[in-house]
């Protein structure tokens, strides 16, 4: 079958689609492979026609791919466009815009899905090579039963920050004369990926895509039996992603026996601190995401990044560490911090604590106090993430009761910090970032 591609360009009042191609399955299948070979087998089955037409699609660094649930194409003005826009080709709606998130391939980088309110962003899950987003879309599609998803899917990584302090008004200054941006020093962790943003768009060096192949509506014909056997392959992966809600369920169940534990103790803990003892049990469960040093540019232009804020903003001493989130998978430590809270379900802003260091003990002792209240009453194995995962407690200051580490230790025995120490003429990663402030190291047992 002769390979089939076509390059997209619809004319809109918001300038022509780029960075999209529809092509068939034999012309991509071997770059498929090379991320995800059981969809290929899965889709080997069926032996898809050539109507079975595929979208690669390239998006910019912090494009918004997915926005509160509607899926967004790029323009060449640099622009999104949503695939419910009536100026968008009736080809292109029709095959994309079968279901709110269609089903989506990454190919290339990565994606975090977040959920976002005017006063807050929640990261939810961070996408690599060879994950698929939007399969439940689909599968409700499929079986007829329809919802509006409200988080968004953005390409590379949204909760991005460097830890050094980059507020300061003169080198933020040179960093807008630089880039030609208009934006004001970051306030928060959470104010630096708008900047960060800017300047991967006015960097001329910066050539980072996160591509992502995604499947038409072709694939999904009621009336082919044998996408039967996709189906069955797509069933398999949101029954996993379900075990793993499963799983989170089962740990609450757990719940009761910690509730009654600190019962008997005479304990009234604030709702806060409970709830960020759960919001860790779903990290290490990997329900959720925590934080980790970018190693390399996956989910972010780190080049472009660092060289900006080195050479322009002029960062002293300290070596341009950028924080991304990730998901923890035992092999390597990931971090949370309570001076960037991330829970979903808690309103960190009212807690009314004395102090981050005061919390830090007293989810400490909590987390102890659950563990082996959990470990001593419930059949568990060595492996399940109750038992296996390791919580470690940090902060800048020295802690008079001795409980908590000082935070120089995490760059000490952590050497994906020191990773680009000789680039950066031996600088030292910043200690005091104020991410440490009551920072909580995720991390495997040691066996």
């Amino acid at each position: 079958m002769p390979a089939l591609r076509s390059a997209i360009s619809t004319s809109t009042h918001r300038g022509a689609l780029e960075d999209i191609e529809e092509v068939d399955w034999l012309s991509i299948r071997d770059d498929v492979f090379t991320v995800n070979p059981s969809l290929v087998e899965a889709i080997d089955d069926i032996d898809p026609g050539k109507n079975h037409t595929l979208f690669k699609i390239k998006y910019p660094y912090g494009a918004s791919i997915v926005n509160k649930g509607v899926f967004h194409l790029p323009t060449g003005s640099g622009k999104l466009i949503s695939i419910k826009d009536a100026s968008i080709s009736e080809n292109v709606r029709k095959k994309i815009g079968y279901c709110p998130i269609p089903l989506s391939l990454i190919m290339s980088q990565s994606n975090e899905v977040l959920v976002s309110t005017s006063q807050r962003v929640v990261p939810l899950n961070f996408f690599l090579p060879g994950d698929l987003f939007g399969v439940f879309e689909v599968m409700n599609q499929i079986t007829k039963i329809y919802s509006e998803p409200l988080w968004s899917v953005i390409a590379g990584a949204r909760t991005v920050f460097l830890l050094p302090r980059i507020s300061d008004a003169i080198g933020h200054n040179k960093i807008r004369k630089e880039f030609g941006i208009s934006i004001k020093p970051p306030a928060n962790f959470f104010e630096q990926f708008e900047i960060f943003k800017a300047i991967a768009e006015k960097d001329e060096h910066n050539n980072w895509k996160n591509e992502v192949l995604v499947f038409s509506k072709d694939w999904f014909d009621e009336s082919s039996k044998q996408s039967a056997k996709l189906y069955r392959f797509l069933l398999t992966l949101c029954w996993k992603q379900l075990q793993l809600f499963r799983d989170t369920v089962e740990s609450n169940l757990r719940w009761a026996t910690f509730a009654e534990e600190i019962g008997n103790r005479n304990m009234k803990p604030r709702p806060y601190l409970v709830d960020m003892v759960r919001h860790l049990t779903y990290i290490s469960h990997g329900a959720t995401v925590a934080f980790a040093p970018a190693i390399d540019s996956s989910a972010i232009p780190l080049e472009s990044i660092q060289k900006a804020y080195v050479e322009v903003y002029g960062l002293k001493n300290y070596l341009p560490t950028v924080m991304q989130p990730t998901k923890f998978n035992k092999r390597h430590p990931v971090y949370c911090s309570l001076s960037m809270p991330t829970i979903l379900e808690s309103s960190p802003h009212l807690r009314n604590a004395p102090s981050i260091m005061d919390d830090a003990r007293d989810i400490k002792r909590l987390t102890q106090i659950f563990t082996e209240a959990v470990i001593k009453h419930h059949n568990i194995t060595k492996d399940d993430p109750i038992a296996s995962t390791q919580y470690d407690f940090f902060h800048t200051d020295e802690d008079t009761y001795s409980e908590i580490s000082n935070s120089i230790k995490i760059i000490e025995e952590d050497e994906r910090f020191s990773k680009f120490a000789r680039v950066f003429n031996d600088r030292e990663a910043c200690s005091n970032s104020p991410f440490f402030r009551g920072c909580i190291r995720i991390k495997q047992h040691k066996t």
